[in-house]
């Protein structure tokens, strides 16, 4: 199956815009932000399915754990992202970015009129509105400044925790030559199954994010933040203690859905692993 040439039935996005409380709008850059923003607050950035997973998912599967809540990564969150958009009648297309590794960011080109914008949804920072490729705007939360800069045919998106914007640091590099989804999936196949290719396969990450902060997980810690509050930090002390804090912040139904035990057991087997080798 192609993603480029998969169609979503007004079922599915009427049932996706509904589960992250979204309605249509006539302003087509007002409606995008709500749907990007929606996908942040309602829909987990987290990599347990990969940590279950013996393959990378297909295009079924993306479209089922989009449509089911559960979430995933970059392939599989902008993935479903370009699906729906599509169906709503966007002009998007396919990029790829490259961070630590070359091409292994799948990210999204949208056309409103005569404007660029950046769509990613699927990277564990909040990138909580679509962002200008023609002016070069500094995008603020509680957890990060973001903005993408131009250096000739080059795009770079970049971060800044500094209150005064006086640093910044590149996250990852883009041009907008447009692809098409098939082109990642050498790329995905090493992300999935080859242990230490990328940082989803010995670790955990799962965040969510609002206006006023968010949830990271990342491995044992837990990061909670909230606007005008002190950032809370906790670590789980065992599998039944990280179970209990992913039900209260992701729900019930999330837990249901994804195999938490297992996911947790591999994590701590690769960090035994890991330490084993250090200390040999």
């Amino acid at each position: 199956m192609n993603m480029n040439t998969i169609i979503l039935n007004n079922e599915d996005v009427n049932h996706f815009l509904e589960m992250i409380q979204v309605k249509k709008v006539s302003d087509s850059l007002e409606f995008l932000n709500a749907i990007i923003f929606g996908v942040y607050e309602h829909i987990p950035f987290q990599n347990l399915t990969l940590l279950n997973s013996k393959k990378r998912p297909t295009e079924l599967d993306i479209i089922e754990d989009m449509l089911s809540g559960v979430g995933g990564l970059c392939n599989t969150r902008n993935g479903f992202m370009y699906l729906l958009l599509k169906a709503l009648g966007f002009k998007v297309y396919f990029l790829s970015a490259s961070m630590l590794q070359a091409d292994c960011h799948v990210i999204i080109l949208v056309e409103i009129g005569n404007e660029k914008y950046l769509v990613d949804t699927g990277n564990g920072f909040p990138y909580l509105t679509a962002i200008s490729l023609e002016h070069t705007l500094v995008y603020s939360h509680q957890y990060l400044n973001h903005r993408v800069i131009q250096k000739n045919n080059l795009f770079f998106m970049q971060h800044s925790q500094d209150k005064e914007l006086k640093t910044w640091e590149d996250s990852y590099s883009f041009t907008l030559k447009k692809v098409l989804f098939s082109s990642f999936n050498t790329m995905l196949d090493k992300q999935y199954l080859e242990i230490g290719w990328g940082p989803f396969t010995n670790s955990i990450r799962l965040n969510s994010w609002n206006k006023n902060g968010g949830v990271i997980v990342r491995d044992k810690l837990l990061l909670k933040l909230e606007k005008n509050k002190k950032r809370e930090k906790y670590i789980f002390k065992n599998l039944i203690d990280f179970k209990m804090h992913i039900q209260k912040y992701y729900g019930e139904k999330f837990i249901n859905l994804v195999d938490i035990e297992n996911a947790w057991n591999k994590y701590c087997e690769l960090e035994k692993e890991k330490k084993g080798i250090i200390t040999s």
